[in-house]
């Protein structure tokens, strides 16, 4: 796979995430007073992912305190609020947690270098 290839599915997922991540925000258990918030997520797709699609990886980890608070609010995410949520929401937010933990595997690792991951 060329790395123009990878460049073009990179886009695509970011795009997607972004997308969906503004579905998510309309949930409404995911914004009600008390109850789990993704606004600290969108924050970051809209800062760091641009109309294409394109993520600014290296802003992202200079700036990364939004990302990784909601990597740990995810994580204390309590049973009964994930159980109150319907189905939509509950796929919302999983979506959301592997695109987030993807960022943040990603910038933890950035730079990227080329033939790290493949080769060609």
């Amino acid at each position: 796979m060329s790395v123009a290839s990878v460049n073009r599915r990179v886009r695509v997922i970011a795009a997607a995430a972004l997308l969906l991540s503004a579905v998510s925000g309309a949930c409404p258990a995911v914004e009600r007073e008390g109850a789990f918030s993704s606004r600290d997520y969108a924050a970051v797709l809209k800062g760091y992912v641009d109309e294409e699609g394109m993520v600014d990886y290296g802003g992202l980890k200079e700036d990364r305190g939004r990302l990784d608070a909601f990597a740990g609010r995810m994580g204390r995410l309590g049973r009964g609020t994930y159980r109150g949520w319907t189905d939509r929401e509950k796929i919302a937010f999983w979506i959301n947690a592997y695109n987030a933990l993807t960022l943040q595997v990603i910038i933890d690792h950035y730079p990227i270098k080329r033939g790290a991951c493949w080769r060609g």
